[in-house]
């Protein structure tokens, strides 16, 4: 299929690249990537795969670098393990762990959330009670104008990466796992994200000391606005 659709392309003078395998989990992928021939392999442009579970990132991470092709991990999410909430941190930190963690060792180019907005009626009680979703919102309403659009804490932790960290930016390495660092397209600045999964308050020591200044931007189950901090 993957020469077939090659192929096509070809002919109709595209270079639009294909993208494979979009599967479920990192060793999956892997599993069908080594059944693959030289011919299959060769007509693929990008590496795909989602990370519903999570081992075998890193093989999927030397896989792509060794056949010199771009990796995205291009679908996952997490309902999190408490019912349906728009208040709780849990399913935005178990959110934020994923992120943090496949980065680090995927290494992808891009980290693609399932949808981000969840049908609210699937998601109540009733039905799978649940937290998918950046948003909830009630997809065959009576009154589509009316309808609300619910924001769940999922939605200001996923903010916190895609606002600040832009395309074009550069990951590196920290320390911590919990914090997500990245050099801005410019060159002349960073980025860190940091997640708290504790129900305590942590003290974070970061050296900025080559930067002229430090703006921060936090996002809590208890909103509130310390001296130079913006809160969602």
């Amino acid at each position: 299929m993957y020469r077939t659709l090659r192929a096509e392309l070809d002919a109709k003078g595209l270079d639009t690249p294909v993208a494979a395998m979009d599967e479920t989990n990192p060793n999956t992928f892997r599993s069908n990537w080594d059944s693959y021939g030289a011919s299959v392999r060769k007509s693929i442009g990008g590496l795909n795969t989602h990370t519903y579970s999570t081992g075998g990132r890193k093989g999927v991470r030397d896989i792509a670098k060794g056949a010199g092709k771009r990796l995205w991990m291009s679908e996952v999410d997490l309902g999190g393990e408490v019912p349906q909430n728009f208040t709780d941190m849990r399913p935005a930190l178990d959110l934020t762990r994923r992120i943090n963690d496949d980065i680090r060792e995927l290494e992808p180019r891009a980290w693609v959330l399932w949808q981000a907005v969840e049908d609210y009626e699937n998601m109540s009680p009733a039905h799978e009670n649940s937290n998918w979703g950046l948003i909830q919102a009630d997809f065959t309403p009576a009154n589509a104008a009316g309808e609300p659009l619910r924001k769940n804490k999922k939605y200001w932790a996923m903010a916190q990466y895609t606002k600040f960290i832009r395309p074009g930016a550069r990951v590196i390495n920290t320390d911590d796992p919990d914090t997500l660092a990245a050099v801005t397209p410019s060159g002349r600045g960073a980025v860190l994200v940091h997640s708290n999964p504790t129900g305590s308050s942590r003290t974070v020591t970061v050296d900025l000391s080559g930067f002229r200044s430090a703006p921060r931007h936090r996002s809590s189950a208890t909103p509130r606005t310390p001296p130079g901090t913006s809160s969602a």
